[in-house]
């Protein structure tokens, strides 16, 4: 009998220890790493081991340990130090998870929708002759009626131009918020530049249900309507002997590029020139074709402007002759 109750008083002097252990690895990862349930899990399971075992050596002892009530109550502060740690941690993991995107409310929907899953794009580059293609996977399947959308958007990663604001970019129709493959077709246009600058992103985004595509022409418009940009990835593209000889060509700019150029110019005239009527500072007019044409020649452009009107160069020198 006096030896077991010596095996019991090593027991709980053991155990009390292995408790004190428990108890400051309960607090470093509950609280420091904050792995929530992972860290409620592994310290409940030292706990619970620390108190069997010190249950057993009481029961085994038959008498009165004068340090019995001091490790029933270093095990209970345990248990309840457990408790509250993992319960903390759960709560702030949940304050802390982020949703994916909070969409714009619908016309007469006064609740804002949340999405939390998780988005990825499993393969993703071009198909001959002119096709940029996506594969989207998402963990966990949303629901059929999820109030977003997805888009795919395409763009040549020209340095020269500022990725949130470049207009020359190709998209996807609209998509339902589900696992599929997007593809986008790409221009001559674009398919010349790409080859030029050698690498095309492809930029997936989620946006709310009330937006509709036409109001997304820039990357900078994503975040305006309450979208977000999901995923941004590159790829060099095999383009070889799918352009067309034109589309090689400087001529292959298009007329908005063309009409951007000149606002361009029309800056840098009233910036150098006084006396600027207010229709050309409103945008209404252009400066004359005269210095207009000699900045273009000086940029090495390949059209013109006559009577405020974007021709080729051939046809301006034409017009010349004719005065």
């Amino acid at each position: 009998m006096a030896q077991l109750r010596e095996s019991a008083l090593w027991l709980e002097k053991y155990f009390s220890r292995v408790a004190l252990w428990a108890i400051a690895v309960s607090l470093f990862v509950g609280g420091i790493a904050q792995s929530g349930v992972i860290a409620m899990g592994l310290t409940n399971l030292l706990f619970f081991g620390a108190f069997v075992f010190g249950s057993i050596a009481i029961y085994l002892s038959e008498a009165k340990l004068p340090n019995r009530h001091i490790v029933r109550h270093i095990l209970g502060l345990g248990l309840l130090l457990v408790i509250v740690s993992g319960a903390l941690g759960f709560w702030k993991s949940k304050i802390d998870e982020k949703p994916t995107v909070a969409a714009i409310p619908a016309p007469g929907d006064s609740k804002e929708h949340h999405f939390n899953g998780t988005i990825s794009m499993s393969s993703w580059g071009s198909k001959p002759p002119d096709k940029i293609y996506a594969v989207i996977k998402i963990v966990p399947a949303p629901p059929t009626n999820a109030p977003f959308h997805l888009m795919l958007i395409s763009r040549v990663a020209d340095n020269t131009i500022d990725e949130r604001e470049d207009t020359q970019i190709e998209r996807s129709s609209l998509r339902s918020l589900a696992e599929q493959a997007i593809e986008i077709p790409m221009s001559q246009l674009f398919m010349a530049r790409a080859a030029r600058h050698k690498v095309v992103q492809v930029i997936l985004i989620l946006l709310p249900a009330a937006v509709e595509a036409k109001q997304i022409s820039r990357l900078s418009d994503v975040e305006r309507v309450g979208g977000q940009i999901i995923i941004n990835n590159t790829f060099t593209p095999t383009l070889n002997g799918y352009i067309t000889k034109e589309a090689n060509s400087d001529r292959t700019e298009s007329l908005t590029q063309k009409r951007e150029f000149l606002s361009h110019l029309t800056t840098l005239y009233e910036l150098s020139h006084d006396g600027t009527s207010s229709e050309m500072m409103a945008g209404f007019e252009l400066p004359p074709d005269d210095w207009l044409n000699e900045q273009l020649r000086k940029y090495k452009k390949d059209w013109r402007v006559v009577k405020g009107k974007i021709v080729p160069s051939s046809s301006a020198s034409n017009e010349k002759l004719k005065r």
